[in-house]
């Protein structure tokens, strides 16, 4: 696969782009426009944003936007997107812990109830639904073992002997993550359903998350992303189709995992470069 058609022939205006994000921010955490109230999502999608461009956060309203957050989490330990409700799911708890790792401060969220929200969403084939009791998902999986990961629940070699401390069967999700990689070498993010690119990061993300992205078959995924790349840059969600900036983005971090020299290393537990990720631990230290 040609990856140089994936990566960007101009510099992006960096100095543009943070004045852009830090317009959309307001008193209750990060707003889409003017009028637009406060989203979880759209916080988190912001800061990995400033958090790639280099930016310090010294305009971030960390205070508000932690106080705000804090009182999105609801009592079952979930989160909601907005003040003005919204469904509540692993999305939005994975969004909660991302923000907080961000800003380095966890004032915002309740560590123990969220944990027990993620494990209330585990199926009985061992991978994660979005909420309790729904089917196992690529997407909700990750959401849910990037969160334990961050939330110190997952140990940094979990297939050790003291995986057995653990909060759950790690084994037996690496095993679901396993089989959700089909004949066509992409993921696919249920059972019985066709592969798709994204998955390429949530499926393999989680596998690497858990100390076991070797059991990838990297040929495989390599090809059939090859497949959904269009020749005029981008990835579509699978071969045939028009590509989009969600599949383009995930596309290529799943071909970072796979440890290609043209990318950057991917820090899989907030989705950015492990660049951007080393900055953030710089900035805590001053």
């Amino acid at each position: 696969m040609r990856i140089k058609c994936f990566l960007p022939h101009v510099r992006m205006p960096r100095t543009a782009s943070m004045v852009f994000v830090d317009l959309c921010f307001r008193e209750q955490s990060l707003v889409l426009w003017e009028y637009d109230g406060g989203h979880l999502a759209s916080t988190y999608s912001a800061l990995a944003i400033l958090s790639i461009l280099g930016d310090n956060f010294s305009r971030v309203q960390k205070h508000s936007l932690l106080m705000s957050m804090r009182k999105l989490q609801q009592h079952d330990g979930s989160f909601t997107s907005t003040h003005m409700g919204s469904e509540t799911d692993l999305r939005y708890i994975y969004c909660a812990v991302a923000i907080s790792v961000i800003l380095k401060d966890w004032n915002g969220i309740d560590k123990g109830n969220a944990i027990r929200y993620v494990m209330s969403c585990q199926s009985y084939d061992n991978g994660f639904g979005l909420s309790p009791g729904l089917e196992s998902h690529g997407g909700a999986t990750y959401c849910a073992i990037a969160s334990l990961f961050m939330l110190g629940c997952i140990y940094m070699d979990p297939l050790s002997k003291e995986a057995s401390s653990t909060l759950f069967d790690v084994k037996g999700v690496i095993k679901w993550c396993v089989q959700r990689q089909t004949k066509s070498g992409g993921y696919q993010g249920r059972s019985n359903k066709d592969p798709d690119a994204c998955y390429a990061f949530w499926v393999a993300g989680s596998l690497h998350l858990l100390g076991a992205g070797h059991l990838c078959n990297v040929n495989a995924l390599e090809n059939f992303l090859g497949k959904c790349a269009d020749k005029h840059g981008g990835f579509s969600k699978w071969p045939g189709e028009t590509p989009d900036i969600l599949h383009a983005y995930y596309g290529i971090c799943g071909l970072s995992l796979l440890g290609k020299p043209q990318l950057k290393c991917l820090c899989c537990k907030l989705g950015i470069s492990t660049e951007a990720a080393e900055k953030l631990e710089l900035l805590s230290q001053v």
